[in-house]
């Protein structure tokens, strides 16, 4: 495993003066160009934000961002406030846009829904189109179909613990709410789960990698010796042709806060990631460090493999 550090810092440009993170990628052709769908995040009132999504060129060779738009590509609809947390995934010639959409004031405040956009070009995006009738995020699609219908990974907000679910559909833009696939099982993801980017095919079966954070660890005191809240990543396997079907689950993280930039930010201890490329068998995964900036780190196979072997 190899940290190259911080890629993308907030800049001057209103819409993301506060806060950069949690960005979908996906490859550009057959370059060694990814685009990454990035949340940029402005203080709009006290203890109110306003979201939306940019894009930038991260180059797999050079390791480093090589473009950067200056205005954001998908802008918050319909009374929102936010549009976070993209994820990309590319069908055909198209790339299939999940996100977030928020509301954080009036009489939906705090409502959450997901949404999806469809682009060809990343310069015009159709509209956004609610992927799931009830309160829900974390959505994120499957790159191709399985018994001919499209496969969704999300997050409903209710039941408790938050947990992930997997849904089917003959409709890219309408799903169902599915059921369970799994919920938190290590202390590591005590408090909740949530899909990280789309799941990756390998020949061993999809490779999923998702985020945790870990509930506050109490003394019989009640001092505090863990505050909790800490957001790692995991992986598991899922089976190629029942995606129902967990092949293996690492009971250890395989990122966790560790470096400056990701401990002290707007959300202190927080990788959490929504895009990772697979290329020249390196596995670069895309994440959000503390809600401020975003970061990259990059995984052989062979080391991702190993790690779901040895536990």
């Amino acid at each position: 495993m190899e940290r190259l550090g911080v890629i993308l810092e907030p800049r001057n440009n209103q819409w993301e003066n506060l806060a950069v993170l949690n960005c979908g990628a996906a490859p550009l052709g057959t370059t060694s160009e990814v685009a990454l769908l990035y949340r940029g995040v402005e203080g709009v009132a006290k203890g109110e934000f306003r979201s939306c999504i940019g894009l930038a060129i991260f180059d797999l060779k050079k390791e480093k961002v090589v473009f950067r738009s200056e205005n954001p590509v998908i802008e918050p609809q319909d009374g929102q406030t936010g549009c976070e947390d993209p994820r990309v995934v590319r069908i055909s010639d198209t790339f299939v846009v999940t996100y977030t959409g928020v509301w954080y004031r009036g009489k939906e405040r705090w409502k959450v829904r997901p949404f999806s956009t469809q682009t060809s070009d990343y310069k015009s995006f159709t509209t956004g189109q609610q992927l799931l009738q009830h309160a829900d995020k974390n959505a994120a699609l499957f790159p191709e179909k399985t018994a001919g219908r499209y496969c969704l990974l999300h997050r409903p907000c209710s039941p408790k613990p938050p947990s992930v679910y997997l849904s089917f559909s003959d409709q890219i833009d309408n799903f169902p709410t599915g059921s369970k696939l799994f919920g938190p099982k290590y202390p590591w993801e005590s408090a909740r789960v949530g899909i990280g980017p789309p799941p990756i095919k390998t020949d061993k079966g999809w490779l999923l990698i998702y985020h945790g954070a870990n509930k506050a660890d109490k003394t019989r005191d009640r001092k505090t010796t863990d505050p909790g809240n800490v957001y790692r990543l995991g992986t598991m396997l899922l089976d190629h042709r029942d995606l129902r079907k967990i092949l293996k689950r690492c009971p250890n993280p395989i990122l966790e806060p560790t470096e400056d930039y990701e401990k002290r930010g707007w959300m202190p201890n927080v990788v959490f990631s929504c895009g990772a490329v697979d290329y020249n068998s390196y596995v670069y995964t895309f994440y959000g460090a503390a809600d401020q900036c975003i970061g990259c780190v990059k995984y052989t196979k062979k080391e991702l493999f190993e790690h779901l072997d040895s536990n």
